[in-house]
């Protein structure tokens, strides 16, 4: 599978392998998730680990994560996933400075490159939006995402930097001041495709989920605050996509065709839902089968048609069994 072309800090191109990522995250805090995780990292065997957690929980806990990810599961790349939420409601309402803001984000980016992180993934939310009553304008929004960013990508030269946020930016109009402030500094916009639903959600739901986050980024980079992907000719200069999908609650058939065939997605995220994470058993199996399609080379329904099944792409409990994870 051909790499996407990315820039790291310095703005270098970087050529950076597709494939399977998986985020460990857990209300545990994150060594403690590593620790639950580690059967299902290793049942699923991901390209890629990215470790999530706030700027505190990173500063204090990163360097022995990173070590315990690189001995226990050498076949997967390491990647951090940052919240950048934390104190910004506060900056919002006149109550921090913008150095108290860009501080925690800056030391994160410092140790990632200290550590030799592939990868950084920022997530910012809610708490960036613009909002009435607020004490700091659109423009001084922008302008703080424009410093977060010349500060990240300043103490992490050697990595590649995305941003995380809503699958569909047309629909969050308050976030645009931060987008168009922080996405200048990034080499991809990883959009939550997220499908979850008390009982599961149904099969399809997920399709037509990624269908309107591609329309709806489509509609967010023409009015202007989504940059270019460049999809037919992959540049070091636009901002690819690359979706994050959910691993519980999520309909199983959906999971593991999606996981199976994007070319290069994320999911949110080990361990399991017993374990304070956000991994069912069912999304489980749909990773596990996935990885296996993956390392096939195959769509999942090439995939059964070499197995004598039915090539009709739905994963079910004979494509599981064939596969040797139930």
């Amino acid at each position: 599978m051909k790499p996407l072309l990315q820039r790291n800090g310095r703005g270098e191109p970087v050529a950076v392998a597709q494939g399977l990522g998986l985020y460990v995250w857990g209300e545990r805090g994150l060594l403690a998730s590593l620790d639950a995780a580690r059967d299902e990292i290793d049942a699923i065997r991901p390209a890629i680990v990215v470790l999530h957690a706030s700027p505190s929980s990173l500063l204090r806990d990163l360097r022995v994560a990173v070590s315990r990810v690189r001995q226990r599961h050498p076949y997967a790349r390491v990647w951090v996933g940052c919240g950048m939420d934390g104190t910004v409601g506060d900056w919002r309402a006149g109550q921090r400075t913008d150095e108290q803001v860009i501080a925690p984000l800056r030391s994160v980016a410092a140790l990632c490159e200290a550590l030799a992180v592939e990868t950084i993934i920022w997530n910012g939310e809610s708490q960036w939006k613009d909002a009435p009553h607020d004490q700091r304008t659109p423009a001084e929004i922008e302008a703080l995402a424009d410093k977060c960013g010349r500060a990240v990508v300043k103490a992490a030269p050697s990595c590649v930097h995305w941003l995380s946020s809503f699958d569909q930016p047309n629909l969050h109009g308050a976030l645009r001041a931060f987008l168009r402030g922080f996405l200048r500094w990034v080499s991809a916009y990883t959009g939550q495709a997220y499908v979850a639903q008390a009982g599961g959600a149904p099969r399809g739901a997920l399709d037509r989920r990624l269908d309107a986050a591609a329309r709806g980024q489509e509609l967010a980079e023409r009015a202007g605050y989504l940059p270019d992907d460049v999809t037919s000719e992959d540049t070091a200069s636009d901002v690819d996509r690359v979706p994050t999908i959910q691993g519980h609650a999520t309909h199983l058939a959906d999971l593991a065709r999606a996981a199976a065939e994007l070319p290069f997605v994320l999911v949110w995220s080990a361990p399991l839902v017993s374990e304070g994470g956000r991994l069912d058993p069912s999304g489980l199996l749909a990773l596990r089968f996935a990885t296996r399609v993956r390392d096939s080379g195959l769509s999942v329904a090439e995939w059964q048609r070499s197995k004598g099944l039915a090539p009709d792409g739905i994963v079910g409990p004979k494509s599981l069994a064939a596969a040797g994870v139930q």
